[in-house]
């Protein structure tokens, strides 16, 4: 069951935008390459908050097998401002989680500490399509 997305944003010196979407899944076990960012996240449960991460993030350990197949479109950023022009490619492939691991992304809230409530926590944070997309694959 897929479950969330991790993004990776990349802007080069023209401050064109691109993401590498992650889809993640689910299992049983440890997933050791999201354990430094499952570290941090107690530091980083509210909006506004950051911190450094504690040990080595290998990006590389993280993605699925056959990194290179891929779909791509032309959309936004999910997040404020939402800009347009975003070149988006997303995995085929999905990686995972453990169980236990995704326990710890369900306690982080979409708002500032001061605004919290239990309506306000990442889960289920999604929002639709706005317009249709033209959809390449790789391969």
């Amino acid at each position: 069951m897929l479950l969330f997305q991790v993004h990776f944003v990349h802007r080069n010196i023209g401050n064109k935008t691109a993401v590498v979407g992650l889809l993640v899944e689910v299992q049983n076990g440890y997933n050791e390459a999201f354990i430094p960012i499952i570290q941090v996240l107690p530091e980083v449960k509210y909006k506004g908050e950051s911190t450094y991460l504690q040990s080595r993030l290998t990006l590389s350990e993280m993605l699925p097998e056959n990194p290179a197949s891929f779909y791509r479109y032309i959309g936004s950023l999910t997040t404020p401002p939402c800009d347009e022009g975003v070149i988006w490619s997303i995995l085929r492939k999905t990686t995972y989680v453990g169980r236990h691991q995704l326990d710890y992304f369900l306690r982080l809230y979409s708002v500032a500490k001061k605004d919290r409530s239990r309506w306000c926590l990442l889960a289920e944070n999604y929002r639709p399509t706005f317009t249709p997309r033209k959809m390449s694959a790789s391969q």
